[in-house]
């Protein structure tokens, strides 16, 4: 048989076949989650066939056989494994489709990227043993209550798979009397003890009890991990959606689709893209859904930065202030490009992720599905003759655990930012020009330096240098008319001449003017700062807006539907990377270097080992279903060819079988262990052989984190961050916070630490002695104040579970959780007003649809904020020298007690409402959302596609 050009293109033997066999998709799919959904339900074959009533299913379009068979294969014919089994070129043909890799890369990188596995299987069962038999409600209104009850939701999920629940409310809510007129709030359950299904008889007094119980059997283990699966529930949780919706402007509903491919294509490039985008008037991107590529290259961006770059200089009240000022800007420019790419490349990998889980739902339509993977399994140029999608090199990387070597075009599909500081160099040669001589003209210590160089202290005593009597005196009184000059930017010196006007008018003393027959002079900088900065910010926000317009719009045309081969790969990777590391990063996690993130995978075989224990199980209820490799069918394809490995011939075995095989099928280079669940391999240690074990337990370790120290982002390398190869941001959790107890973490949390912070109030109270009457003293103040109100009050709410405001642990939350600039990087400090209770509880109610958590409309955050036009600061001048290591995320690394608790107390809630329905803990109970979501999902790892 001649190759076919187009793998995805029907012969007349599999159109003869697909007519003949296979079922229609959405009625196998409903049918194979009603028997997922029964325990205990037995598989029945047939080779009865039914003529099908859908025209589609008689078309003969260009991907018809691709994606139609994948849905197909996963609910199980019989006779389609008979087949298969007779015709090894056939079965080989189905296994390495395109299609099929794009469930296989799906399944790799979501495992090998999903950092918080390990934790969040931690953190649930800590939870568990806290909330059975544990329950702390001597104070009911206290957030302890909550968090050591069990909410409505996840009672209910208990019940649902057969434990009976014993306990008492903590208030009686009359939502279990059937008149729902009368319901109050939801009410936490105090639970003294659990009885298991009647088939497992037993009594479960403690958490550490219910894990021994599931340990007792698989089938134990498959009931309880029922109730909530921490590897995989969390993908549907509201918390995870509210990121996705609040920061990318993605959703778990399907937007890619079409009934051609051009039709796809389009529909592809507008998901890149979302709603509302643009710079808002702190410099930074709009609050709600992110910025891609494409929003920072609209021409509209000059003019939002420009409404910027006059917010920030607005509170300026010296010409060094001035120079703060545009440098802050500067930076916000860079923070956002490099938040754009993460964010496109955010979009672009979760159309792959769910056009995958589509494929395992058997709901996938063809052509989409067939442009998708013809895009992984051609090459760059289109053709199936040059490197496809698994020729990457962290594809290879994670297969065969060697060193990933990135090409010299790797930067355009990563997060690596050399060419966003390369394209904006020109711009930052101006500013530093302009800061550079007017810092000598103003006499202050230290020096602004452009990016990525900016890792010292030296700028923050540039800015501060700016603001005391001490300078600003001898400025007013001789050195106006040279601080205005200095100020100006190459070109534009003529332009300064209405500035130094104002300047010999309104800086000196007051003085009789003879020349004007005048009094001249009001000792005030003010009216010429604000002269010269009529004139110069416009253009420097010119300046950098062309810059990175420029850039925007060439790396616009790098990602987009038409990428493909190993770049569509790579582009995968580092926008998984970027969704799972903000999943991690929104539950406390630290992010990680090569020495913690070592310690911290020791514990992942163990964790691992929990999971596959329960696929295997589940899978006995699937046998067909080759997306599971612990399935009979699975099984046989995850072996297919154990002789493969990245120096052997694609089927050098089977060179006989080549002729039955199409381009695309001998473009690829699998591996034997490279089938959908795939993780660097790190071999567990045997005790009773630890030095062998031992040893190639670390070797394995070090194939692992070799990939990580590989990202040459010096503003990350600077605060400890190694980032890996696609520089994503990883991240673990350490000994400390993973063995802390849920009380004492609380307790710490409920508690004044003001030794940690008095510190700060005496450095804002000596800065306000010496802070200048013109404008500086007045922001001085409100930094003391702020500081010296949360002194001595406790890091959070004892009722409601939030930060304090202004305490440490608010600004944990600021810029380790809720982090909106990019590690390492801080340009602007924006003041923040909440969201308030009675707001978010109105946008809940007025949701159309009450089983999707986040909509369009729908603010849900709790940490949702608006910022305040009046607070908008220079980093480098705001706060103590301590907030400066808030601000660049230096001190989120920090291992420390306080760390410690702040990072478990924020997991701590996050998990709590993961199982409640809510966000976190300080959100509001909601069972209707917890239990809206279908355990098939879950429990077959379709994680981007929403099971409500």
């Amino acid at each position: 048989m001649a190759d076919r050009l187009n793998p995805a293109e029907e012969t007349v033997a599999e159109s003869d076949y697909r007519k003949k066999f296979n079922k229609d998709p959405a009625a196998e799919a409903k049918e194979l989650k009603e028997k997922e959904a029964t325990p205990g339900s037995e598989w029945k074959t047939t080779t009865t066939t039914k003529k099908s009533t859908d025209k589609t299913e008689e078309r003969k379009g260009r991907f018809a056989f691709v994606g139609g068979r994948a849905g197909k294969v996963k609910s199980g014919s019989a006779l389609f494994f008979v087949i298969g089994l007779i015709g090894l070129g056939v079965l080989y043909t189905s296994v390495l489709a395109p299609n099929i890799i794009l469930v296989n890369i799906k399944e790799m990188y979501t495992n090998d990227l999903s950092d918080a596995t390990i934790a969040l299987n931690d953190y649930y069962w800590k939870l568990m043993n806290y909330k059975i038999g544990q329950s702390q409600c001597g104070d009911k209104k206290d957030i302890k209550c909550k968090l050591s009850t069990m909410s409505r939701a996840q009672k209910l999920s208990f019940d649902k798979h057969g434990f009976t629940v014993l306990g008492s409310k903590v208030n009686e809510d009359n939502i279990d009397d059937g008149q729902p007129g009368n319901n109050k709030t939801e009410s936490r359950y105090q639970v003294s003890a659990i009885i298991p299904p009647a088939s497992s008889p037993g009594f479960i007094a403690t958490g550490d009890m219910l894990y021994l119980y599931a340990q007792l059997s698989s089938a134990n283990k498959a009931l309880v991990y029922g109730v909530f699966n921490p590897k995989s529930s969390f993908y549907n949780d509201t918390r995870f959606k509210e990121r996705l919706k609040t920061k990318y402007d993605l959703s778990t509903s399907i937007s890619v689709g079409g009934d051609t491919e051009q039709a796809v294509r389009q529909s592809f490039d507008s998901a890149l893209s979302g709603g509302g985008e643009g710079i808002g008037i702190d410099g930074e991107p709009n609050t709600n859904g992110g910025i891609s590529v494409k929003a920072l290259a609209n021409p509209s961006s000059a003019i939002q930065y420009e409404v910027a770059a006059r917010s920030l200089s607005n509170f300026s009240s010296s010409f060094i202030g001035l120079q703060c000022s545009w440098n802050a800007l500067g930076k916000a420019v860079i923070n956002d490009a490099q938040t754009a790419k993460a964010h496109t490349l955010a979009r672009y990998a979760m159309q792959y992720l769910q056009a995958a889980d589509e494929v395992k739902n058997g709901t996938s339509q063809d052509v989409t599905i067939g442009t998708l993977s013809s895009n992984l399994a051609q090459g760059a140029d289109g053709t199936y003759n040059t490197p496809n999608a698994t020729d990457s090199s962290m594809y290879k990387s994670i297969t065969y655990g060697s060193l990933p070597v990135p090409s010299i075009y790797n930067f355009l599909y990563n997060e690596d930012p050399i060419d966003i500081f390369g394209a904006l160099f020109p711009s930052w040669l101006t500013i530093m020009g302009s800061s550079a001589a007017e810092g000598k003209a103003s006499a202050v210590n230290g020096q602004l330096v452009e990016p990525p160089a900016n890792t010292g202290s030296s700028e923050r005593d540039y800015c501060l240098g700016g603001e005391t009597t001490q300078n600003k005196n001898p400025i007013r009184e001789q050195r106006c008319q040279d601080a205005i000059t200095a100020s100006a930017i190459p070109g534009t010196e003529g332009l300064l001449a209405p500035a130094l006007e104002v300047g010999r008018k309104t800086c000196p003393h007051p003085q009789y003017d003879e020349e004007d027959n005048t009094y001249a002079g009001t000792y005030s900088m003010t009216p010429a700062v604000k002269a010269t900065d009529g004139i110069l910010t416009p253009l420097v926000a010119g300046i950098l807006s062309a810059n990175v317009i420029a850039w925007a719009n060439a790396e616009a045309l790098t990602l987009s539907s038409n990428t493909k081969g190993d770049m569509a790969s790579d582009a995968i990777f580092a926008g998984t990377g970027e969704i799972l590391g903000d999943m991690a990063m929104s539950r406390g996690m630290e992010p990680a270097n090569a020495a913690t993130m070592g310690v911290y995978l020791a514990q992942k075989d163990s964790v691992d080992k929990q999971f596959e224990d329960v696929a295997r199980y589940n899978a006995q209820k699937t046998p067909f279903d080759i997306y599971n490799q612990y399935s009979f069918m699975g099984s046989i394809v995850h072996n297919l060819a154990p002789t493969y490995n990245d120096k052997t011939p694609l089927f050098s075995t089977i060179a006989n079988s080549m002729s039955f095989l199409g381009d695309s099928v001998k473009g690829l280079n699998p591996s034997a262990n490279a089938f959908y669940y795939s993780q660097p391999e790190i071999p567990l240690i045997d005790p009773t052989n630890p030095a062998q074990t031992t040893a190639l337990h670390a070797a394995g370790l070090a194939k692992y984190l070799v990939r990580l120290g590989m990202c040459p982002n010096i503003a990350y390398i600077a605060i400890q961050i190694t980032a890996d190869v696609a520089c994503n941001v990883r991240y673990q959790m350490g000994k400390q916070e993973l063995t802390a107890d849920p009380s004492n973490v609380i307790d710490y949390m409920e508690k004044s630490h003001s030794d940690l912070t008095q510190k700060n109030v005496d450095e804002l109270q000596q800065r306000l002695a010496q802070a200048d009457p013109e404008g500086d003293y007045t922001k001085v103040q409100n930094m003391y104040d702020k500081a010296q109100g949360a002194l001595n009050q406790p890091e959070i709410d004892k009722e409601t579970g939030k930060p304090t405001p202004n305490s440490e642990y608010s600004k944990f939350m600021d810029y380790c959780v809720n982090r909106q600039d990019p590690w390492g990087s801080s340009g602007v400090v924006d003041t923040y007003t909440e969201v308030s209770n009675d707001q978010r509880a109105k946008d809940v109610r007025d949701k159309q649809n009450v089983l999707t958590p986040i909509s369009q409309g729908d603010s849900g955050d709790p940490y949702a904020r608006t910022p305040n036009p009046l607070a908008i600061a220079p980093s480098l001048s705001e706060g103590a020298s301590a907030d400066q290591d808030w601000y660049t995320g230096k001190k989120c690394m920090e291992q420390s007690d306080e760390l410690t608790n702040f990072r478990a107390y924020t997991m701590l809630c996050s998990v709590d409402g993961s199982l409640s329905g809510g966000i976190d803990c300080t959100d509001n109970d909601n069972d209707t959302v917890a239990n809206g979501t279908n355990d098939y999902y879950s429990s077959n790892d379709i994680l981007f596609i929403s099971g409500n």
